[in-house]
């Protein structure tokens, strides 16, 4: 398979792709395997914005996503990704991630109004 990395593919998500355009506020460094069914191979985060919702659910740069919701990394396919982090305001969004320091933890984060 074609591995292609790209940056930030799933940031438009991240900061607001939502059905209502809410705001979660992180930027993230995503490897993506395959071509025509393209999955997640690695998704590290690059920055939580400060003050943004994502930052006061207490996730950091460097973290890596292990799994949005239930769709597990590395395999989950691109557009159901895309699809788990559209959320609306007040919506929640659930990252399972391991910090750099090795522990595995939830992340819970309540979406916010668009900025």
């Amino acid at each position: 398979m074609k591995r292609i990395l790209v940056g930030l593919m799933v940031c438009a998500a991240c900061t607001g792709f939502a059905k209502e355009k809410g705001s979660i506020g992180f930027s993230g460094d995503v490897a993506v395997d395959g071509f025509f069914n393209p999955e997640i191979a690695s998704f590290k985060v690059k920055e939580a914005y400060a003050g943004s919702p994502a930052e006061k659910a207490g996730l950091v740069a460097g973290d890596e996503v292990l799994a949005i919701e239930d769709c597990e990394i590395p395999g989950c396919d691109t557009d159901d990704a895309q699809e788990l982090m559209e959320r609306a305001p007040g919506e929640e969004l659930r990252l399972k991630v391991k910090t750099k320091e090795g522990e595995e933890k939830d992340i819970i984060i309540m979406v916010g109004e668009p900025k």
